[in-house]
């Protein structure tokens, strides 16, 4: 007569043992996987945005929306109000802003918010509901001159792939405080809802780990040339070259490109062929 076989105690606990060590090996690897597909699908939506901005720049002599005023290539503040330089484009307050000029000419639906933003925060103008969108992403003004109402152009950039154009960015500062500006440049002073700095990265997101120089911080951005990949903090930083009037080029600020138009914004000279 064959004796029933079952575990003994000892043989279980060392089966339960097992299993727990596997799962604890597998889990780490699982989040890493999960979270780099969710930084592909965040990269995905930023090339599609740099096509956008591309086929708009098809249509608009090379110029790529800017963050706001997307109501002409150059406009300023003047004594009498807003006015333009050049290129008046078909937009009207409060439509103006990049996220409803890139929607306006490729169907953007559900690609301003990055999947990793667990936040709800939205962008609305005057509460025109055409202008709501997610408010995932800035855009960097710091490649063309130092004012955010002037467009920049791809085709007078002489290094569009190392100039960063949209960004992962955060709507609210450390305090919690939320502002819905669309753009963050260098040259805008510190403190401010709009600043950017090798010291000041707080609007920023920071929703991606990993990069290919191993940087502590990294973040997805697409740019000019319209390709999209992650980039580590300091990396973005380094220079690689001085610029006409003496500024280190680096991905925030490849370039200072000079439009082609005569005139003047303010007190700033515009000295344009």
């Amino acid at each position: 007569m064959k004796r029933k076989t079952a575990f003994t105690l000892i043989e279980l606990l060392v089966v339960i043992s097992i299993i727990a060590l596997l799962i604890g090996i597998l889990l780490p690897a699982l989040g890493a996987a999960k979270r780099t597909a969710i930084s592909i699908q965040c990269l995905s939506g930023l090339r599609q945005m740099g096509t956008a901005a591309n086929a708009f720049a098809v249509n608009h002599e090379g110029f790529v929306p800017k963050g706001w005023h997307n109501v002409a290539a150059m406009e300023y503040l003047s004594g009498s109000g807003w006015e333009t330089l050049g290129q008046k484009w078909s937009y009207e307050f409060p439509r103006i802003g990049f996220d409803y000029v890139l929607n306006d000419t490729m169907n953007m639906d559900g690609l301003f918010r990055c999947p990793a933003d667990a936040s709800e925060d939205v962008r609305i103008v005057l509460g025109d509901p055409e202008t709501e969108f997610p408010a995932s992403y800035r855009v960097n003004m710091s490649n063309g001159h130092e004012m955010d109402k002037l467009a920049m152009n791809i085709e007078r950039m002489s290094h569009p792939s190392q100039a960063i154009y949209i960004v992962d960015g955060n709507s609210r500062n450390d305090a919690g405080d939320l502002s819905l500006s669309h753009h963050f440049a260098t040259f805008e002073s510190s403190g401010s809802w709009k600043h950017v700095s090798k010291n000041h990265d707080e609007l920023v997101a920071f929703r991606h780990e990993g990069n290919s120089n191993s940087q502590s911080k990294s973040f997805n951005v697409n740019y000019m040339d319209g390709h999209a990949g992650s980039v580590g903090w300091g990396e973005s930083w380094e220079s690689f070259g001085k610029s006409a009037n003496g500024f280190d080029k680096n991905l925030w600020r490849s370039e200072y490109i000079e439009l082609k138009y005569t005139g003047a914004v303010g007190s700033v000279p515009l000295n344009f062929e």
